[in-house]
């Protein structure tokens, strides 16, 4: 048994395979210089950021769009024209990425957290049930790592309850729920275009909406709320949430290869799922894709049932990244991060929870509600394989590298 290079033996591959390859042609070059020999750099001044906001608008089907600096700022700007503020809670998924969770807190409401299905990673809406109070405004719904969520339970209940859904497909670009593209299902679907996502400004992102209301709402917040027409006047707190003209110069280029960046990841996607299945190694479960959707595996999962090894899951992780593979563990679950134990997002005060708005609990003990996420989290680890410059051999390697380490740790 060949011995792992973390305790002696010779690597996998001499050089590093990076978890994350941004894949940028000669279009995407092209266009940014453009923007910068026009010299307007600002969405208000310039016509990329609207056109890359046409074109993914097309290709989501949506009826209208806000182009946005991040996916961050996408989430903030829904609850905004949602009409989320003081007292309120919003029920979000603790895996995903912090920014699902903390707009709630910036609108100075209360997020709570609802446990995931322990093999895909997305909330549970029987948890979700449990969670709603009269004090609940919107339900966030994240599709996670590239694959989609089961939507109609929480759609139904959502109807049902009168409160609107908000899908967090930052990282599901393209994936499809019953044959419709994510994001088309809630009040709102929030994209997120940072440098490691399906497709990429850099930074970036946007939201869509088929509510017209809605959509202008959003649209006026995130251009500081200044009223047109009227010169510097204000009429809200707005915010500088817009995009810029190098960023929707990269994305129109990039949009345009949607599908094609999404068919690459899938037969990655594939080809590493038929090889680590050919390794026959007890206690590696490697991700599917659900029976209700396409995913465009923006990460490859893998849970790991530890009873099978001899070796913690981050010294397994640890292993596999000295053979030259890219990997990482998930995020680790929100609801455990360190500001939900301290309580402490605004100065020296305890607001939004210790606020005379809020009607709710004022000692919510984060760290009980979610144990399916921790172990979910405790499980996981992200593989590399489904960015679309890797080749056969690049693949390759990963399936070697995690059949060489898991091998020698395996009871």
């Amino acid at each position: 048994m060949e011995k792992p290079a973390i305790l002696g033996g010779k690597p996998t591959r001499e050089t590093i395979l990076p978890l994350f390859d941004v894949d940028i042609g000669e279009e995407e070059a092209n266009n940014v210089l453009e923007v910068l020999k026009s010299r307007d750099l600002v969405q208000t001044h310039g016509t990329w950021a609207n056109q890359f906001g046409k074109l993914a608008k097309e290709y989501l089907g949506s009826k209208n769009i806000v182009m946005a600096n991040n996916g961050t700022s996408t989430i903030h700007l829904a609850l905004i024209a949602l009409g989320v503020g003081p007292g309120d809670e919003v029920i979000c998924s603790p895996l995903g990425w912090i920014s699902s969770g903390t707009p709630s807190l910036y609108q100075n409401a209360i997020p709570i957290y609802a446990d995931v299905n322990p093999d895909y990673g997305y909330i549970d809406v029987e948890d979700v049930k449990k969670k709603i109070t009269p004090r609940t405004k919107a339900i966030c719904v994240v599709h996670p790592w590239g694959l989609p969520a089961d939507l109609d339970p929480l759609l139904e209940l959502g109807e049902e309850k009168g409160i609107p859904i908000v899908e967090d497909a930052a990282e599901a670009l393209g994936a499809t729920y019953k044959g419709k593209k994510v994001g088309l299902f809630g009040a709102f679907g929030s994209f997120s275009t940072v440098w490691n996502k399906i497709i990429t400004t850099g930074e970036g992102g946007f939201l869509v909406t088929d509510d017209d209301e809605l959509a202008r709402v959003a649209g006026h917040y995130a251009s500081f709320a200044k009223v047109p027409g009227k010169g510097d006047y204000f009429d809200g707190l707005g915010y500088n949430y817009r995009m810029t003209e190098m960023m929707g110069a990269l994305g129109v280029a990039q949009v345009k290869r949607t599908e094609e960046i999404i068919k690459k990841r899938r037969a990655n996607a594939e080809y590493l799922r038929k090889q680590l299945r050919a390794l026959e190694i007890q206690g590696l479960n490697l991700p599917t894709e659900p029976s209700w959707g396409r995913g465009v595996w923006w990460k490859f999962t893998v849970l790991l049932d530890l009873n099978s090894f001899s070796a913690s899951r981050d010294d397994i992780l640890k292993s596999i990244q000295a053979e030259g593979i890219g990997a990482a563990a998930p995020v680790y679950p929100d609801n455990l991060q360190p500001l939900y134990a301290e309580k402490q997002v605004y100065g020296k005060t305890k607001c939004p929870w210790d606020c005379h708005y809020y009607s709710g609990p004022s000692n919510i003990d984060y760290t009980q509600m979610c144990p399916e996420a921790a172990t979910y989290s405790d499980r996981a680890l992200w593989l590399t394989g489904c960015g679309t410059r890797l080749t056969q051999p690049d693949l390759d390697s990963i399936v070697d590298a995690v059949g060489k380490v898991l091998r020698w740790y395996r009871k």
